[in-house]
């Protein structure tokens, strides 16, 4: 049913500017009372996913940790009502208007940084160049589904498909692939899309734009680093995990150039290298994540926590089978959700989907489960192939010399073919530099003013496989200060 006067006006008015201004997105709370139009079934998927938030939570031990459970289920309501009120597909037609002003604002924000120049990767006040990608896909899917006036329809779709190269983002490209695939199962006119990037791919290839060529690059670009700290982050606390919104604070300060300050997350603030304010620590856990939806779920409400959001997963994929435009905006989110995080936004495409559904509880759930587990092996693709890779034999550090301040030395004997990355722990870890080719000297910063204690020197170790960079080897050493 389409929601007319004010009331659809302003529904309109606030998917055009949450685009612009993401701040915007948390007053989707104001759509809770849509959220009783759900369906029976879709009543119990989400009373299973709020479950597993909030039992997880209250085990964690973090005082925290059931206000933070309770913020996100509120937050993920009001995206479900929001799209319940909207209701069907033709509705996300002002969408696509306010994705074309980020794409304006994109384009107008990186002049003024860089120039004309299109050898860097665009930037944007709120998105990293990432997330600029992955709404360039968007935007190409919308021109192609909805019915935009033509004009309107070929600024949409030509504009999008640039960012989208531009951006340099390999998740976004590989999200904007799924979709338009899984959308031409009912909907072949769709699949030209890939046709349209693929030619300015193409063009971009023989110009030598440098985030072009980026797309076919090797290598996860720091990803297994995160998913690393990760890893070690969950240990005993497999079951319940950290909390909503709590896990990224347990791992953010490895994420080179921001310090472990959470408004330089912001792209606006790192570019202008605003200083980072000492009470900012614990809202690392808002922007920062693994950049896996699966061990984002995992990290942050544990097994259990996991297994309802992937049944909630599933049931928003069974609703939306047969209508290919949200089908295939659900493949792109999932396809991003293997090395990124767009987690709240699956809540809005679930209600659209969920609102007309007409499937009984039975027959949705056992369709939930297949896709959920579907969904399940698919975000778990990374790592289930890099655990199936035998490994050479480990190169031996030959020599490593650390200063009391400026460089420190590192030569390793046989790291043909590795990667080399040093970090510095102690609560928690920074990284130290970049990366290094392993038959080089690695030759890494040394912090300044150093905080006397007892510190672990960690190289790590990754051997490049077709796929992935798999985490091979890790050598610590103890150092003291």
């Amino acid at each position: 049913m389409r929601i007319k006067g004010k009331l659809g006006d302003a529904l309109r008015l606030f998917l055009i500017l949450v685009p612009l201004f993401p701040p915007l997105a948390p007053l989707s709370v104001l759509w809770l009372p849509w959220v009783g139009r759900l369906p029976p079934w879709g009543w119990f998927f989400l009373g299973v996913y709020g479950l597993g938030l909030f039992f997880p939570a209250m085990l964690t031990g973090d005082p925290w940790a059931p206000f933070m459970a309770l913020a996100r289920f509120t937050f993920a309501a009001g995206l479900l009502g929001l799209g319940v009120a909207l209701g069907r597909e033709e509705g996300l037609r002002p969408l696509g208007y306010g994705i074309l002003g980020v794409y304006l604002v994109a384009l107008v924000f990186s002049y003024a940084l860089d120039g004309v120049s299109l050898w860097q990767r665009l930037a944007h006040p709120f998105y990293t160049p990432v997330a600029l990608a992955f709404w360039g896909g968007i935007g190409v899917l919308l021109a192609f589904y909805l019915r935009y006036p033509w004009p309107l329809r070929v600024l949409l779709g030509g504009l999008g498909a640039l960012v989208l190269l531009l951006s340099g983002g390999r998740s976004g490209m590989l999200a904007f692939l799924l979709g338009a695939l899984a959308g031409g199962i009912f909907y072949r006119r769709v699949l030209l899309a890939i046709g349209l990037v693929g030619l300015l791919l193409l063009l971009g290839l023989h110009l030598g734009f440098r985030p072009v060529q980026r797309l076919l690059e090797g290598g996860l670009s720091g990803r297994e680093g995160l998913w690393l700290a990760a890893y070690e982050a969950m240990k005993g606390v497999e079951w319940t995990g950290l909390g909503p919104y709590l896990f990224g604070e347990h791992f953010f300060q490895i994420i080179f150039a921001y310090e472990g300050c959470f408004i330089r997350l912001i792209p606006i603030f790192l570019k202008q290298e605003v200083p980072c304010p000492p009470w900012d620590a614990r809202l690392a856990g808002l922007l920062i994540f693994p950049h896996n939806q699966l061990l984002q779920a995992l990290g942050e409400s544990g097994v259990l926590g996991a297994l309802g959001f992937l049944l909630l997963m599933g049931g928003f994929a069974a609703a939306a089978w047969g209508r290919p435009l949200l089908l295939s905006l659900l493949w792109a989110f999932w396809g991003m959700g293997l090395v990124d995080n767009p987690t709240e936004i699956y809540f809005f495409l679930g209600g659209v989907a969920l609102a007309q559904s007409p499937l009984a509880l039975p027959r949705a759930l056992v369709r939930a489960g297949l896709w959920g587990t579907l969904l399940l092996f698919f975000w778990a693709s990374p790592f289930l192939y890099m655990a199936s890779r035998p490994l050479p034999p480990p190169p031996e550090p030959l020599y490593l010399v650390l200063p009391q301040e400026g460089q420190g030395f590192l030569r390793l004997r046989d790291g043909e073919g590795y990667r080399v990355q040093v970090w510095l722990c102690q609560e928690r870890c920074q990284r130290l530099g970049w990366e290094w080719r392993g038959e080089e000297t690695v030759a890494f910063p040394w912090p300044e003013n150093l905080a006397p204690g007892r510190y672990r020197l960690r190289v790590l170790l990754f051997k490049e496989e077709f796929l992935a960079l798999r985490p091979a080897y890790t050598w610590e050493r103890e150092v003291e200060r």
